[in-house]
């Protein structure tokens, strides 16, 4: 069951992916089990040798004709030579004269006699731990029924010993080369099921192609995860697309930017929500740098934080939050008190949430939200929305249907799938327009894009 799941969930190109992320796993559990089976044969495997004896069984008389019946009937004699010579009565007689302690019975387990179709030639192959003993039973075994055969069947034959056993030199169950090998092989195929086990269990969110699968939107765009020290939570050094305007991360939002103003090329878009499945996913990073992108395209944009619960965009665009959405919602304010202009931007503006409120969705869904935003969106080009997580609580439902669009930010390696599927439903039940996604904490390996760094090379 857990097999047929898992063919079902990898494609070849999907199973490649994941023998490349868990190489250093498979190869190290490769090498482990080489070192086991190795160990194993070499420390506690009883080496096992093997020997063979020839011998032909041919007529006694001299007579140069023979008939076809002769012939035959020697030919169905062979089986019975062969039960005979791993008879006790053959055996008992070689454990006598041999002088070694077993029984008739274990002595043949470690004996096998064949011979060929329409052949009279009888091959007895004998196995041991000891390889002189080996030796001495098939050579000692052969003797003996070739001379007592003829006498127990009664019949008018002649055992000839053609090839005499050999003494082994090596055994033939302890190759360790052959068995590291095996344990290399075995290893990298535990390493190669135990990948696709964590592949199969790990339920976060990785690539554009499983997002398209789980929940069937537009991919917008994806963010490079980038390590500075302080980037904590409202953090300014997170304004990539100012601090360093050149820099490959700063093109991945003016590339979300274009794909945004062409999704919907042939509708008026002014008003955007953005949102998340849940908290911690670079959802107001990626709004606040985006809004500088459009700014710096020349668009008025007006940057909204719609999270009256966990407020961090004024800390982010270094602004207080004295007056902001809930006092103009209220009308406790003066738009001049409540909207910002931005430093150094002069066609972008923000609007910190203001005062936390004790009851923020009945705010959002107020008939003066509503006309708030239609007063605005006379004033600006772009307005975008700041909101809670989807599935922490309803206010991205509630904001998001007064909105001409509304996207869906998620984190690479971080948001689970039913997560992702649960805030698709719970937007789609709203009948707001779910525009797409965009991934933000990818890596520069699986972004792909090296020609974005061309100008950081230069």
């Amino acid at each position: 069951m857990m097999v047929k799941m898992m063919e079902e969930a990898f494609d070849l190109r999907e199973l490649f992916k994941t023998i490349k992320k868990y190489l250093v796993l498979i190869i190290i559990l490769g090498f482990m089990g080489m070192v086991i089976n190795g160990a194993f044969v070499y420390f506690f495997e009883i080496p096992t040798y093997q020997t063979s004896t020839q011998m032909v069984v041919s007529r006694a008389s001299n007579e140069t004709i023979v008939t076809g019946s002769e012939i035959t009937a020697m030919n169905h004699m062979m089986n019975t030579f062969n039960d005979i010579l791993l008879s006790p009565a053959i055996l008992n007689q070689v454990i006598e004269e041999l002088n070694i302690s077993a029984t008739a019975g274990g002595l043949r387990s470690q004996m096998t006699a064949r011979s060929a179709s329409n052949s009279h030639l009888i091959t007895l192959t004998v196995q041991n731990e000891c390889p002189i003993l080996a030796h001495d039973i098939a050579n000692q075994t052969a003797k003996i029924f070739s001379d007592r055969a003829p006498t127990i069947m009664n019949v008018d034959s002649i055992v000839t010993i053609l090839a005499e056993a050999h003494i082994p030199r090596n055994p033939i169950n302890t190759n360790l080369t052959m068995n590291i090998g095996i344990g290399f092989i075995v290893g990298v195929g535990i390493g190669v099921f135990l990948a696709c086990l964590l592949e199969f269990l790990d339920k976060r969110v990785k690539t554009e192609q499983e997002v398209k699968k789980l929940i069937d939107l537009p991919l917008l765009g994806m963010i490079e995860f980038e390590k500075r020290k302080d980037t904590k939570r409202g953090s300014r050094r997170n304004l990539i697309t100012i601090i360093d305007p050149k820099s490959p991360i700063s093109e991945q939002y003016r590339t979300i930017r274009t794909n945004i103003q062409f999704s919907m090329i042939d509708t008026e878009l002014k008003t955007v929500a953005f949102t998340s499945a849940a908290p911690g996913e670079g959802k107001s990073t990626t709004i606040a740098n985006l809004a500088i992108t459009l700014a710096y395209q020349g668009e008025k944009v007006l940057l909204i934080d719609a999270d009256l619960r966990r407020p961090t965009l004024h800390q982010l665009m270094g602004m207080r939050n004295q007056y902001g959405l809930t006092n103009l919602i209220a009308k406790k304010a003066a738009k001049k008190s409540a909207i910002l202009p931005f430093p150094k931007i002069s066609n972008l503006h923000v609007m910190p949430s203001g005062p936390i409120p004790p009851n923020p969705s009945e705010l959002l869904g107020s008939k003066r939200m509503k006309n708030l935003i239609s007063e605005l969106s006379q004033e600006y080009d772009w307005i975008l929305f700041d909101m809670p997580p989807v599935l922490a609580v309803t206010d991205a439902q509630i904001l998001g249907n007064y909105c001409d669009a509304v996207i869906l930010i998620l984190k690479s390696h971080q948001t689970e799938k039913k997560e992702l599927v649960k805030a698709k439903e719970l937007l789609d039940k709203a009948n707001t327009n779910l525009m797409g996604t965009i991934m933000s904490g990818v890596t520069r390996k699986e972004l792909g894009h090296g020609y974005y760094y061309y100008g950081d090379d230069q």
